[in-house]
């Protein structure tokens, strides 16, 4: 009665799911946690104990490189305007080292900037239900690789900062994917994770702008391009130049109005 309950509530909120897709890329010493999660607890479960009314589809995939991983992304970018609800995506796979984006099995990367690209596709045509879950070290800085004057590439993500290890990844995901089969919500799931401590994280498209936002307005060299375009636009009116104090207020005048206007580009209605 109780999962019925949060059923119920949660199939209108976000979070809700009704398409789960693990792409796995792992090297051939590695174990295999993408293949085991999705056997033992995703395939099993949806099949033979998740509700008819939360009746989920799931898909497993096994990629070798960086042209593959594309392709398959390129896939459900297509694809996704037919399948109606939330997609979860959920990435197994390294991250680099020097925590630029993903390493596939054959050693090739594919940096934040074109996973974001890819995956922006796939949350356009779903209208901003798609949520990537990442069992990859350092999956936390793809925010890092997202444009704030562009669509939002996804609606959630939960992922690490740190290294993580194998047993971490069966353990913490399978909470997860469990209480998403019997819940349908993926934010309800996180928060189950969360009360059992973890080293993986949740974070929604709005605090990525946030975070990408707070990091452009102090880069010293956009602040530059702000002031010379409005003493540019004071020397063609045939104004005097701008002193320090008017100029710092013109600056955050003009950063009220980038930032409304951005935020506006980047998160769904």
């Amino acid at each position: 009665m109780a999962i019925l309950i949060i059923t119920l509530y949660t199939n209108f909120m976000v979070g809700s799911i009704k398409h789960v897709v693990v792409i796995q890329s792992l090297t051939p010493g590695d174990k295999k946690t993408g293949k085991e999660l999705y056997e033992d607890v995703i395939k099993m479960r949806i099949n033979f104990t998740q509700p008819p009314i939360l009746k989920m589809t799931h898909q497993y995939h096994e990629v070798y490189n960086k042209n593959s991983f594309i392709e398959m992304l390129k896939f459900y970018g297509i694809n996704s305007q037919y399948m109606h609800g939330g997609i979860v995506i959920h990435l197994e796979m390294h991250g680099s080292d020097d925590k630029s984006g993903l390493g596939l099995s054959d050693g090739t990367i594919i940096l934040w900037e074109e996973l974001v690209d890819l995956l922006r596709v796939i949350n356009i045509n779903t209208k901003n239900n798609l949520y990537v879950t990442m069992a990859t070290c350092f999956g936390r800085y793809m925010y890092l690789g997202v444009s704030d004057e562009k669509k939002s590439p996804y609606s959630a993500y939960i992922s690490a900062s740190k290294k993580v290890m194998p047993d971490e990844i069966i353990t913490d995901f399978s909470i997860v994917f469990e209480t998403l089969i019997a819940s349908g919500n993926l934010v309800y799931s996180y928060l189950e994770l969360e009360k059992q401590g973890s080293n993986f994280f949740y974070m929604d498209s709005e605090t990525t702008f946030e975070a990408n936002f707070k990091i452009w307005k102090h880069d010293p060299v956009a602040r530059k391009e702000i002031l010379d375009k409005a003493s540019e636009k004071v020397r063609k009116r045939g104004n005097e130049k701008l002193d320090d104090d008017l100029m710092n207020e013109v600056y955050e005048r003009l950063l009220k109005k980038i930032y409304r206007v951005r935020k506006q580009n980047f998160i769904f209605p």
